[in-house]
């Protein structure tokens, strides 16, 4: 007897969430539960579970990710957070809302070579946090602005969990990074500007003395921007390949990943200070892309099991049925990624979601990368949602101030996050531009 799309849900949903929820595992293992348990109840071989296992890291593309991951690792380790905090004040200057404009310029840059929004905000976190309290500013508040500016690394390419959402819905790494990016500028500027109207225009005026004129600015710039050229230019290397016809994403993750390699020994041998050894890098490394690895493993075998079970045909089928309008097809969805933000990582979230759900988009006219734009913009605010806001609490812990404190600081920037997803959502003219031109 056939079952249906409720029972099928039910069964892998209470699997997933139970185990997890009861057992207190890792929600990859959740999820191959989940999927065991649908094989079992629609009497299909467990072999089906062995073959998607195999043939989900056995793709090129997917390579990408624990090559970006190294480099990353090697990048983050480097010293260069203290570095690229010196050249984004050298872009800013000193002007009232300086210190907050350059956190965000920072956690930006940073958020880009490593990839990672942890890293940005622990790395970049620990630094900036302190030199706004030295500016006055609330240990909550600077706490608040380095948790909205942290997960910058994650829209501004390269990207892992964008790899990883273009391996699992079958779309091209470039197109999924590149829909990003407007978003992640978006942010940053209103950013900036809620910093200035809430702490930037209440400082006193920066004397004269500590002022320099355009030529002196300039030429500070320009001597930051040389000593920090060598790590700025690893975008350079990723997106000129690319764009260029030259390498492949996974090319440029391997060749990526050479040069931070290279950058990092020199930077050795000349002596700059690391936080972690080679040893350390690799280990590091190793553990992230195993813990992705098993994602990956078992959404995609998860994902076998739906589509063998043709969940996502069903769910498509009961969508159109009852939710024919895309506009309210999205809010749900946005309602629902900022939701499950505040619980699971993004990673597990894009793995859990989009063999789930992106059918029924397709089906309702909703291209993947506008889909994947949206998963990847929502999320990284559900880290920002309370109550369980996992960038607040980071932030609370390097801040010192009350989690609840950070929250409440926060929430300018939380609002400006919905009118972004929003904007995403209902308006994807505003970013898809530049995924045509550059696709």
């Amino acid at each position: 007897m056939e079952l249906g799309l409720g029972v099928l849900l039910l069964i892998f949903i209470g699997v997933f969430v139970g185990a997890c929820v009861l057992s207190r595992i890792p929600v990859g293992f959740g999820m191959g539960l989940g999927a065991i348990a649908l094989l079992g109840v629609l009497g299909l071989p467990y072999t089906q579970f062995l073959q998607a296992s195999f043939s989900s890291l056995d793709s090129f593309t997917y390579l990408a990710i624990p090559l970006f991951v190294l480099a990353g690792a090697f990048m983050e380790h480097s010293g260069i957070a203290g570095m690229l905090v010196d050249w984004a004040e050298s872009i800013i200057g000193k002007v009232r809302g300086g210190i907050g404009a350059i956190c965000v310029v920072a956690c930006a840059a940073f958020g880009m070579l490593t990839g990672s929004a942890t890293s940005t905000l622990t790395s970049i976190g620990k630094i900036m946090i302190g030199e706004m309290k030295k500016r006055g500013y609330s240990d909550s508040y600077a706490g608040a602005l380095a948790a909205a500016t942290g997960f910058l690394g994650i829209l501004i390419p390269p990207s892992g969990p964008a790899i990883i959402y273009a391996v699992i819905a079958g779309c091209s790494i470039s197109a999924v990074w590149m829909s990003t990016v407007v978003p992640g500028i978006i942010i940053m500027i209103g950013t900036i500007v809620i910093n200035y109207f809430i702490k930037g225009r209440k400082e006193p005026p920066v004397p004269a003395s500590e002022k320099l004129a355009p030529i002196p600015h300039m030429k500070n710039f320009g001597r930051q921007t040389i000593r920090s050229l060598p790590a700025l230019f690893m975008p350079i290397i990723i997106f000129g390949g690319i764009y260029g016809g030259i390498f492949t994403p996974t090319e440029a993750g391997a060749v990526t990943c050479v040069y931070a390699a290279i950058y990092f020994i020199i930077a050795k041998i000349r002596g700059k200070k690391m936080s972690a050894g080679l040893g350390r890098i690799f280990e590091e490394s190793n553990i992230g892309n195993a813990n992705i690895g098993l994602l990956t493993i078992f959404s995609l075998c998860a994902g076998r099991v739906i589509s063998l079970a043709s969940i996502d045909v069903k769910m498509a089928e009961f969508v159109l049925r009852y939710c024919d309008n895309p506009n309210l097809f999205l809010l749900a969805f946005d309602i629902l990624l900022l939701f499950l933000g505040m619980l699971i990582s993004n990673n597990a979230i894009i793995l859990i979601v989009t063999p789930l759900l992106l059918p029924s988009a397709v089906a309702l006219g909703i291209s993947p990368i506008h889909f994947g734009c949206i998963l990847m913009v929502a999320t990284v605010y559900g880290n920002l949602t309370p109550p369980f806001a996992t960038a607040g609490f980071i932030a609370a812990g390097l801040s010192g101030a009350p989690f609840v404190k950070v929250m409440r600081d926060a929430f300018p920037f939380l609002i400006f996050g919905l009118f972004v997803i929003a904007l995403v959502t209902f308006v994807p003219q505003s970013w898809m531009w530049l995924v045509n031109i550059t696709g």
